[in-house]
């Protein structure tokens, strides 16, 4: 039984049905790039909200900005496998991992830019660059 209030509702709810279709758009497919004819390149070469109608400058660099400090030098991969020593010189056996036998290395030397500056019993200097670094023997494994 249709009541007069449902005979009212009918030509809204037809009107509502109509509308929602309406308002129902198909999906628009993506796409990778979006103007890869540059149509839009104006928009960016000339911003709608710069007073100048210019895209901003870059910023200025700091001029008192400091200089990036330089990376600390590694000390050299290398191994002290004897010390000869006597008669105000000497001379160091030292093995790099990428040699199969050790180098003789005497006073004043350089091995890998290092210079050797000084060969105590033990031990031995190298300096590089107002650095300086001691290699000393390993401890033997007991």
């Amino acid at each position: 039984m249709v009541t007069r209030a449902m005979r009212r509702a009918a030509p809204f709810a037809a009107l509502a049905a109509a509308s929602a279709a309406a308002l129902a758009f198909p999906p628009v497919p993506a796409r990778a790039d979006p103007a890869p004819d540059g149509r839009f390149r104006a928009m960016v070469e000339r911003p709608l909200f710069s007073p100048t109608r210019r895209p901003p400058a870059a910023p200025p660099a700091p001029l008192d900005a400091p200089a990036p400090a330089a990376l600390p030098l590694p000390p050299p991969d290398l191994t002290l496998s004897g010390v000869i020593t006597g008669g105000g010189s000497g001379i160091a056996l030292v093995r790099r991992p990428q040699d199969a036998a050790p180098i003789h290395v005497a006073l004043g030397g350089t091995v890998d830019g290092w210079t050797v500056a000084e060969i105590r019993p033990r031990a031995i200097v190298l300096t590089r660059d107002a650095r300086s670094v001691t290699v000393g023997l390993p401890t033997p494994a007991r």
